[in-house]
């Protein structure tokens, strides 16, 4: 079987990718849509107190990938991971290739301010940002100089607008 970790900002495309690329048959692993189904909600609703479970029925089932108890011809993993030993390490575990979602922070919270299916737009400009911000850290850079002004005034007017 094979095992594609899909992974990038909130907003970035990873479910859109895996809609565009899986056929019928293969096992899509997504923190968001486990957490849609046991807790009964649509879309991008947060229900954060069913996280630890959430987590415990991902985990379980990357076991079955790698102990070969799933009969599937491709298993999509999508996840976030703004770290690249952590993205490294999943790929390791699970003998899966990584499609990295190469999008700017900009972009990702224009994507999720006019997502009718994401609640609270501030939190996921909060949640967008803070991956991008661990991201910069773990390759050793400030958020800042990889932004540039402009990109932050960009941010900033993002800000706004999701505000109004």
């Amino acid at each position: 079987m094979e095992v594609i970790i899909v992974c990038g900002a909130p907003a970035s495309g990873k479910t859109t990718y895996v809609k565009n690329n899986m056929t019928i048959g293969d096992l899509v692993i997504d923190l968001d849509a486990i957490r849609c189904a046991i807790g009964f909600v649509e879309g991008k609703t947060p229900v954060n107190n069913l996280l630890p479970v959430v987590k415990s029925i991902r985990n379980h089932l990357y076991e079955l990938i790698k102990t070969g108890k799933i009969d599937a011809p491709r298993c999509w993993v999508i996840a976030g991971l703004p770290k690249q030993s952590d993205r490294v390490n999943l790929a390791a575990e699970l003998h899966a290739k990584i499609v990295y979602m190469d999008v700017t922070e900009e972009e990702c919270i224009e994507r999720a301010a006019n997502d009718e299916n994401r609640a609270d737009k501030m939190l996921q400009a909060e949640i967008i940002t803070n991956y991008f911000s661990t991201m910069y850290e773990d390759c050793g850079r400030k958020p800042q100089q990889k932004r540039g002004v402009a990109a932050a005034r960009n941010i900033a007017t993002l800000f706004k607008n999701i505000e109004d």
